[in-house]
């Protein structure tokens, strides 16, 4: 189940940080205003027998997907159903050590007992490079390393932000447990906006 912090946490702590100068999203729970137009929008949050938590995203991390402020509505439901899909917004709890504070939002890339590759700022799965429209403002995608290599375990999916420059993902922590991840993002309320599905791109250069 997913649970939103009080107010007093807001402020990214310091010591909760994975690594210095690199920001992550966070999700807290939304404002008495936003929650209100959440709720005048979606009466019971309850829509074709799927439930979804609301929560306001907070950092940059899934620029221009998802912007700072908007309240995401979270499908607990679905990926229990019929699994974690290319491509799905997903909220998880990152693979950190130590880690207490707020579930990550990324975007799901590699499916498990596929190979990723990372080569000259482009993503490849299985050999086949990934079409990425949603990347903001067309940014590389960049490594610690020359070539990033990588077959996601069973039962992992690798996960990266739209904003590549600004996302702490599967390029630092590794893969994610599907167990770990919390729900599906389908829905975005941005302020003076209308609502915005979150459908899934599709991939038709991979295969496998």
């Amino acid at each position: 189940m997913l649970h939103a912090s009080s107010p007093s946490s807001l402020s990214p702590d310091p010591t909760t940080l994975p690594a210095a100068g690199r920001r992550r999203r966070r999700l807290a729970r939304p404002g008495r205003r936003a929650l209100l137009a959440t709720l005048g929008l979606i009466p019971v949050l309850v829509i074709g027998g799927v439930f979804a938590s609301p929560f306001i995203v907070q950092h940059s991390s899934m620029v221009t997907t998802l912007e700072p402020g908007a309240v995401l509505l979270v499908d607990r439901v679905s990926p229990e159903l019929n699994g974690i899909q290319r491509g799905e917004v997903v909220v998880f709890r990152p693979p950190i050590a130590g880690y207490t504070g707020e579930p990550f939002v990324k975007r799901v890339i590699g499916l498990p007992g596929e190979h990723v590759s990372i080569r000259a700022g482009h993503v490849y799965i299985n050999g086949q490079e990934l079409a990425e429209p949603y990347v903001y403002d067309g940014e590389l995608t960049t490594t610690s390393v020359a070539d990033y290599e990588l077959t996601v375990p069973a039962g992992d999916v690798f996960v990266l932000g739209d904003h590549r420059a600004d996302s702490y993902d599967s390029r630092g922590y590794g893969p994610v447990p599907i167990s770990s991840i919390l729900g599906r993002a389908w829905l975005a309320l941005e302020p003076g906006a209308s609502p915005a599905l979150l459908s899934s791109p599709a991939y038709p250069s991979v295969v496998g």
